[in-house]
């Protein structure tokens, strides 16, 4: 596929603080790619690299093929959506997504009109043109700071952590919305977060930082069900560990009696169960100390603590983390 936007052994460095060290990726047209990991990984600095608000230390930044270097943000044909939004509070919600567009030249106070209506229509917010900010809920300024940015039709659009201020609720509600969008739209999004779950349910790939350093790029899958590193295995989700072999807790069973049959088993003593909604997270204590989790249906949990049971799981689900042992 095609590259909109390129990074070429990016780095930026603050003193003796190496933020971003030597990152290289490409994003495709149309693509929802995400940037994760823990607070302190460098994935805003990256961001904030793209988006002219800081300079590299070395390396490349290119959009549709031509180099950033030297162009101040408005110059550059991307869009930010911050993290607590930015909307001017003394403007109408109209008045904020037309902002952009008023400061280019040669388009009509018609044609701004028109292009705001759309943008507003898009974001299903017509009908609340005339409101500001503090008149509407959080996840409605959150639109608003997405029409404003897709108003003006950057190639590139800047997420830095978007949903983070909104309840759990509206958090996932917001992520379908966004993935709806994003399609109809046909942008390419760079989205960072910190929350696997985002990552992993909206993006095309994936791109796991640690460290100022990029860990693995891939499809959400591969990353969950592949991972190239311990990092990657155990920051995109829990994952319990046997001679090298790693297990997620979705894939074990547990069970009194004897395994199914070519199905790999250890045996372990129920420490206790938590309630999830959805399912019951069940701990046991392996022979060696270690500890493993099975997230199990409700209906078929119904262990006691202190009782030796069977872990087994499927050869299929297994994974092994290169160079581990």
């Amino acid at each position: 596929m095609e590259s909109i936007l390129e990074l070429r052994s990016l780095s930026k460095h603050y003193s003796t603080h190496r933020a971003v060290e030597d990152v290289s990726l490409s994003i495709h047209r149309g693509e929802f790619f995400s940037l994760v990991g823990p607070s302190g990984c460098g994935k805003t600095t990256t961001l904030r690299l793209i988006a002219g608000f800081e300079h590299p230390t070395s390396g490349e930044i290119l959009l549709d093929g031509q180099p950033l270097a030297g162009l101040a943000p408005h110059q550059r044909d991307v869009c930010t959506v911050f993290q607590n939004y930015a909307l001017f509070p003394h403007l109408t919600v109209e008045q904020n997504v037309a902002f952009g567009l008023e400061r280019r030249r040669n388009i009509s106070k018609q044609r701004i009109r028109e292009e705001v209506v759309d943008a507003l229509a898009l974001v299903r917010l017509s009908g609340k043109e005339s409101r500001f900010p503090n008149q509407i809920s959080g996840g409605e300024r959150q639109r608003v700071a997405l029409a404003r940015s897709l108003v003006i039709r950057p190639k590139v659009l800047l997420l830095d952590e978007p949903l983070s201020a909104l309840d759990a609720k509206l958090r996932k509600e917001m992520r379908q919305e966004l993935k709806k969008l994003q399609r109809s739209v046909g942008i390419a999004f760079l989205f960072i977060t910190h929350d696997q779950e985002e990552a992993l349910s909206l993006s095309d790939r994936v791109a796991v930082m640690n460290k100022g350093k990029l860990e693995q790029i891939g499809a959400p899958q591969e990353l969950y069900r592949r991972p190239q590193s311990r990092f990657v295995a155990e920051f995109l989700g829990e994952v319990n560990w046997l001679n090298g072999v790693c297990v997620r807790p979705e894939a074990v069973h547990v069970s009194r009696g004897l395994p199914a049959p070519a199905a790999h088993s250890t045996v372990g003593i129920v420490e206790s169960m938590t309630f999830l909604g959805n399912c019951l997270h069940l701990e046991a204590r392996l022979p060696d100390g270690s500890y493993w989790v099975a997230e199990l249906p409700q209906q078929h949990c119904d262990f006691a603590a202190g009782e030796t049971v069977n872990l087994w799981w499927q050869a299929a689900d297994e994974f092994q983390i290169p160079g581990s042992n």
